[in-house]
């Protein structure tokens, strides 16, 4: 795989190399990259955590409150930690959306969410 890398769109960028045991050890350094990516790649795809990435509204949940953990306020509303004053406000996008996990690597509480990274949401800071 890494001779048909080499042999690619790649090829041209690269300098060819003046003596033959540079070229092996450049191969051979290619082949450990190309290892720890594929290794890496198989470690991802056997997590038994199921993640979603929520970018939409479930059910009629369009306000804000400080206590989600599931969602923060965007900084240009410019609120300290804890801070309640935007509470109840409609939330008008999702800026980021949050990614939520289920379940851990033994394949046990799935009926347990773990906010992994929270929704960034721009809200209606204007009185009505």
């Amino acid at each position: 795989m890494a001779k048909l890398f080499l042999k690619g769109a790649i090829g041209p960028l690269l300098e060819a190399p003046k003596s033959g045991a540079i070229q092996d050890g450049c191969l051979n350094d290619l082949y450990h990259i190309f290892a720890h990516a594929m290794q890496l790649s198989l470690s991802l795809w056997c997590r038994r955590t199921q993640m979603t990435c929520n970018s939409m509204f479930t059910g009629n949940t369009r306000v804000y409150h400080h206590t989600d953990s599931s969602m923060i306020v965007h900084r240009i509303h410019r609120l300290d930690e804890g801070e309640n004053k935007l509470d109840g406000k409609e939330i008008l996008v999702i800026i980021q959306p949050a990614v939520v996990a289920f379940g851990n690597d033994d394949g046990e509480n799935y009926d347990k969410r773990k906010v992994w990274s929270p929704a960034i949401v721009l809200v209606n800071d204007k009185d009505n």
